[in-house]
């Protein structure tokens, strides 16, 4: 037994309110969006206008002027070489008795650094003074 129906289907317009309510959804969408971007706009020029305002009026130390030290010291990084080098020996030999002066320190043209103690130039000069007495001695009795 071979029963076959017929079914008729029946063709349904399509809804003419669905693509209105799509529409519509798109359109709220679309409009809050712009919403929100005027809102944000507002607030950043609000915030930009705050911050403009808090920088124009800069801020001011007053102080009195004051006499500074005479003397600044300044530290500075390097190396200090000469162009041209030369040997410094000793005039005289001897031993420093005294220092006047720490290295470092300023000095002034003609300042006495330190004494030296040199026994054999006390010695030669002893016996020049008295090669001296002898000279006049005899330019006495002469």
């Amino acid at each position: 037994m071979n029963v076959h129906r017929e079914v008729e289907l029946e063709a349904q317009a399509p809804s003419r309110t669905r693509p209105k309510l799509i529409a519509a959804v798109a359109a709220l969408i679309l409009g809050g969006l712009v919403i929100h971007g005027i809102v944000e706009r507002h607030d950043n020029v609000a915030d930009l206008q705050n911050v403009a305002d808090q920088d124009a009026v800069a801020p001011v130390q007053v102080t009195s002027p004051a006499a500074g030290p005479a003397t600044r010291f300044v530290t500075l990084p390097g190396n200090i070489k000469a162009w041209y080098t030369a040997p410094i020996y000793a005039q005289v030999s001897g031993y420093v008795h005294k220092w006047y002066v720490d290295y470092g320190a300023f000095v002034k043209a003609g300042t006495l650094l330190a004494a030296i103690d040199a026994p054999t130039v006390d010695a030669q000069y002893q016996a020049a003074l008295a090669k001296l007495a002898v000279a006049k001695t005899n330019s006495v009795l002469a």
